[in-house]
């Protein structure tokens, strides 16, 4: 029961710095994107948004996804290894 409970509080956590990774990967993804686009690809076009806009909103989409992966694949990582269940 204390293992299942464990299991539950790990997953748990593991989705909340997955969401956190998230956010803050979309932020950093934005930021640089808007930076590349503004700077260096300025006739990239993506719908009807063009240079900075379109490869901002693309960093956002990317960070996002890797960072939220990332960070929950981290945090799992680091608690299974807490409980002696070992790295996988």
């Amino acid at each position: 029961m204390q293992q299942e409970l464990s299991h539950d509080r790990s997953a748990a956590t593991a989705v909340v710095a997955g969401l956190a990774g998230a956010i803050v990967g979309a932020v950093v993804g934005f930021v640089l994107g808007a930076n590349i686009g503004g700077n260096w690809f300025t006739t990239v076009s993506l719908g009807s948004w063009n240079g900075y806009e379109a490869t901002a909103v693309v960093g956002a989409a990317v960070g996002a996804v890797v960072a939220g992966v990332a960070a929950g694949w981290l945090v799992r990582r680091a608690a299974r290894s807490r409980t002696g269940q070992g790295a996988e």
